[in-house]
């Protein structure tokens, strides 16, 4: 029997007929609010230290105060002057602003246009920390605020954050003014307070426009006291589009100076001495894969709609560049672009590794065939590749086959999991996905040792082969003995309650799944898997007259 023939012609048909209805979250290039580290959460461990530093007397000075809540805000304040010294790379929570306006910048000019000030704003006798733009006082600026953080609970937390289209202006006596931008049509502007705790901002005034219809031709002003651009809960105002920019104007024009100490002026905040490393970001890599015994290292890095010559602004506005700087010297030649727009990271073991790519289809003819189609590059340098494609999330068009000069070899297909977004499980592949700035969150696999796929061949000589993968999807085929595909079914898997419990669909069209079933799986000795029937559907006659059956790997 043509096993291996077999065996890709009902994996991929498994895949393209995968019932459709799930997905992951894709990041465009405007999705910029990435926040790959956090040095708030430094504090946590610190927190009754922390606290034991906050209980001032009512009767400290101003100066004194401040003074001791540097101590309370200096992992903030050295966080800040990081991102400013590293040109607005290293974003965490509440530094969108600052990193915007750095980006470009001489370090120097950069520590002089960003400032801050240690002060009581709310009125609650702890003073919150305020990230603001520097500028001299005789000067049209300095009245923008980046973040304000307090400390309430004793470890310092982010209230709000500003930037040029969410911009934050000082207005005086613990107020701000507003004003934002959603769209062409979507604008919103006016006031809030911050609260007595320090904790929130409370809207005294906020005005926004909304679309008043379906097909975006009438749009309308409205009002409101709780910040949120909600026409239901707002008032409509009966008022034209240039009254409503009078009233922003009127507002904007409330905007007060705030004295700030720059970056460039701090003598109180220090950065900790980091321990030099001769180890390039590259050479880490290779590193970390021959520790874990891999054989290559894939990252998944996003949605990438861009340009080639737009990859250092995307890579840099993603927040990983401190972690993979030899991103930005990957030259146009080691950049394969198919259709589609997910953009994935190879890193090869060795310098003396070799990497082939190649389209990868489905063969519409009879018979059905899966695999490698037209080669796309050829490496043997060893340096970093990145692949863009995937036309669709169930139907990948992107394939390679990486060789280490130890004989090592893997061919692997670079997808996504449909359960979680993540990048696609295969022993042999290190992943380098950056989770976090790309709001990923990998879960765990509850039954990861039963993935792949599993044949028997059944008395009629008809083999049956069961797959499943990481994403959560699963396909079951019928072969006979002349090798003909007879049926494909293909649907969802997973674990409850140590069973294993399979959905499964002949055809888009079917509302009803062809097989639905509960089986209690296990891993014997001999390295077959056998499943227990234990409700709905049997898989084979064995399995209806004995109650399980045995399946063996398929590869």
């Amino acid at each position: 029997m043509k096993l291996k023939t077999t065996m890709w012609k009902l994996l991929l048909l498994g895949v393209v007929l995968t019932v459709a209805g799930c997905g992951n979250k894709e990041i465009t290039n405007d999705d910029t609010a990435l926040k790959p580290q956090n040095p708030l959460e430094d504090f946590e461990k610190e927190e009754e230290s922390v606290k034991e530093d906050t209980s001032l007397d009512s009767e400290d000075t101003e100066e004194k105060e401040a003074h001791d809540y540097t101590k309370v805000y200096s992992r903030v304040l050295e966080a800040y002057l990081r991102l400013i010294k590293n040109g607005g790379e290293g974003e965490f929570e509440g530094s969108a602003g600052v990193s915007e306006m750095v980006m470009g910048l001489e370090t120097e000019e950069a520590l002089s246009a960003v400032g801050y000030i240690i002060q009581d704003i709310s009125g609650d006798d702890i003073p919150e920390l305020l990230i603001g733009e520097y500028a001299e006082e005789d000067s049209s600026f300095g009245t923008m605020i980046y973040a304000l953080y307090n400390c309430t609970n004793g470890v310092p937390e982010c209230v709000f954050e500003g930037y040029y289209r969410n911009a934050y202006h000082w207005m005086g006596d613990g107020m701000f003014t507003y004003s934002g931008s959603g769209g062409a049509i979507y604008s919103m502007f006016g006031t809030a307070a911050l609260s007595k705790d320090g904790t929130a901002l409370e809207w005294q005034d906020y005005y926004f426009t909304y679309e008043k219809d379906e097909n975006f031709e009438e749009i309308g002003c409205y009002h409101n006291t709780t910040g949120e651009d909600n026409p239901v809960d707002s008032e409509e105002l009966d008022i034209s589009l240039d009254e409503f920019w009078d009233i922003e104007a009127q507002i904007l024009g409330k905007r007060q100076w705030l004295q700030l100490t720059s970056f460039a002026e701090a003598t109180d905040i220090e950065l900790p001495e980091e321990e030099a490393s001769d180890e390039s970001d590259l050479e880490r890599v290779r590193r970390q894969i021959t520790e874990n015994g891999d054989i290559c290292a894939v990252g998944y890095l996003g949605y990438f709609d861009g340009t080639y010559e737009e990859l250092g602004d995307y890579f840099y506005y993603l927040g990983i560049l401190q972690e993979y700087d030899f991103l930005i010297d990957v030259d146009k030649e080691h950049f394969i672009d198919q259709e589609g727009y997910e953009l994935y990271l190879v890193v090869q073991k060795a310098e003396e590794s070799s990497l082939i790519i190649n389209d990868y289809a489905l063969n519409e003819i009879e018979p059905v065939e899966a695999g490698p189609g037209a080669e796309l590059g050829r490496f043997f340098d060893g340096q970093p590749v990145l692949l863009r494609g995937n036309i669709s999330e169930v139907i990948p068009n992107l394939y390679f086959e990486a060789e280490n000069p130890d004989g090592t070899f893997i061919a692997y297909n670079p997808s996504l999991s449909l359960r979680d977004g993540s990048l696609a499980s295969l022993d042999g592949i290190y992943d380098l996905t950056p989770y976090e700035p790309l709001g990923i969150v990998k879960e765990p696999i509850e039954g990861e040792e039963f993935l792949g796929s599993w044949s028997v061949v059944e008395p009629d000589r008809y083999e049956h082969t069961l797959g499943l993968n990481s994403s959560g999807e699963c396909f079951y085929g019928i072969v006979d003995d002349e090798g003909s595909v007879v049926v494909v079914y293909s649907g969802w898997w997973e674990m409850a309650g140590g069973e294993l419990n399979l959905t499964l669909w002949e055809d888009y069209e079917s509302i009803d799944p062809a097989i639905f079933g509960t089986y209690i799986p296990e891993i014997l000795e001999t390295g077959e898997l056998r499943l227990t029937w234990s409700s709905g559907d049997a898989l084979t006659t064995n399995m209806y007259y004995d109650g399980y059956e045995e399946f063996s790997p398929a590869f």
